[in-house]
């Protein structure tokens, strides 16, 4: 029976859910990347790396996560702008995010610091830290830029 559950296939569809969030994660990295370049910004885009540790005379692939300083995943240079640290993610909870940057006393004015949330295929919010908490500060849709008005 081709869906039978053997020693060989436990396991695997959670190792292809992983794989798949990974790429999932790496392409909404890339998009986020094109949107800054396609503003005159130059892009760093950190992504995980895979590692090889031998166990036992076998060889395991493990993830391992890259940010900058711990936290960012991409980092944006303009002339004339702060350097924006930006952390990218798809996941709908984003306090993990919010922990990781939130304890560090940031230099605010020479940098930004920005979390952006991928929240369907179009549409990206932009939240920037202001030394207390994030703030929204806009959204991407379909690749254009909308700052969030003031009240």
């Amino acid at each position: 029976m081709a869906n039978e559950r053997t020693p060989e296939t436990v396991g695997q569809g959670k190792a292809r859910k992983r794989r798949n969030a990974r790429a999932r994660g790496n392409a909404f990295q890339d998009r986020c990347t094109s949107y800054l370049e396609g503003e005159g910004y130059a892009v760093h885009n950190q992504k995980t790396a895979s590692r090889a540790i031998p166990i036992k005379g076998k060889i395991v692939w493990v993830s391992q996560r890259n940010d900058v300083f711990g936290a960012f995943d991409l980092v944006a240079v303009r002339a004339g702008e702060r350097v924006r640290f930006i952390q990218v993610t798809l996941d709908s909870s984003v306090s993990k995010r919010v922990k990781e940057v939130s304890g560090i006393q940031w230099p605010l004015e020479f940098m930004t610091v920005e979390l952006w949330q991928g929240r369907d295929r179009a549409e990206v919010a932009v939240s920037r830290f202001d030394g207390e908490g994030f703030r929204e500060a806009g959204r991407y849709l379909r690749g254009v830029f909308y700052q969030k008005q003031e009240v």
